[in-house]
């Protein structure tokens, strides 16, 4: 539960509220070793759960003996040693209910030396040491993975920060497209860094083509030459219709490009009445322009 709730805060902190399951794959933390007259001698995790004597000596197979009364279990915990008949561990004596603690060293014996259970022992002890010791390495490990994962993230977060700031004051090269005409907003138009813009975007940027004025049949996308500024070339589109609207999505943008969306051609005319004839006029001029056309 406090892990679960460790990993919670820290998704919480990093503005993520994520769902997710937590599960123990192996104990690692506590153990205990078994050897002597077992089938597999080794270390037996200890778990949420009590562990008992005759459960971490079955946990390494079980005594590999016929008859268990001449064996003789030796319990090694904290420098003190506790000696057990084998026949007491698995009766109904108190014997049965011993429980093994981290560090616990159990040795099954049937007849060695003093000498031999002390080697047997101090095995026991090194390979716990090193299984101690491989297991503080990998959680220094662990912890510099994170650590390195972290600063790699807080970096990327000041790059990101400090170029966003750059772009804002303008001290970021940018490449342009112009849209002008007969729109409601002309405007200077930033070309994306890593991908293109197309005709469409530009096209519906800051509320695009005016629909009083603007002549969808009368688009041109005007663009010079990089390498000689005095050569131009003009291309017309004519998105009256949804197939020449589509088309103007496959057409990339390119620096410094120029989209002309000409007028209405009711719209010249209402602009040259406007010029030549007084203004108390130009409603009813307008009315039978419109009515004419």
């Amino acid at each position: 539960d406090a892990a679960r709730e460790a990993l919670l805060r820290a998704f919480v902190d990093s503005g993520e509220n994520p769902a997710f399951t937590l599960e123990i794959v192996e104990f690692n933390a506590r153990s205990a070793s078994v050897g002597g007259a077992v089938a597999a001698p080794g270390r037996v995790p200890i778990t949420f759960s009590p562990l008992r004597l005759q459960d971490a000596i079955q946990e390494t197979g079980g005594v590999a003996l016929a008859d268990v009364d001449d064996a003789t279990v030796f319990l090694t915990r904290n420098d003190e040693v506790y000696t057990i008949p084998l026949r007491a561990v698995y009766g109904s004596s108190l014997a049965s209910k011993i429980q093994i603690e981290d560090g616990d060293f159990v040795f099954v014996d049937v007849g060695l030396t003093e000498q031999a259970r002390q080697r047997a022992f101090d095995e026991q002890l090194e390979l716990r040491r090193i299984e101690v010791e491989n297991l503080r390495i990998r959680n220094e490990d662990a912890r510099a993975a994170a650590d390195n994962a972290r600063f790699q993230s807080d970096r990327f977060d000041r790059l990101q920060n400090t170029f966003l700031r750059r772009l804002e004051l303008g001290a970021v090269k940018r490449e342009y497209a112009y849209l002008t005409g007969e729109v409601n907003n002309p405007l200077r138009f930033p070309l994306p860094f890593e991908t293109t813009a197309s005709l469409a975007d530009i096209l519906h940027e800051n509320r695009g083509i005016s629909i009083i004025t603007g002549d969808y049949e009368e688009i041109y996308l005007i663009r010079s030459a990089p390498s000689d500024i005095s050569k131009v070339s003009a291309y017309h589109l004519n998105a009256a219709n949804a197939a020449g609207l589509a088309l103007a999505t496959r057409v990339a943008l390119a620096p410094n490009d120029v989209v002309f969306v000409a007028e209405q051609p009711v719209t010249t005319w209402n602009r040259v009445l406007s010029q030549v004839l007084p203004g108390s006029t130009v409603g009813a001029a307008n009315s039978i322009a419109n009515i004419t056309n």
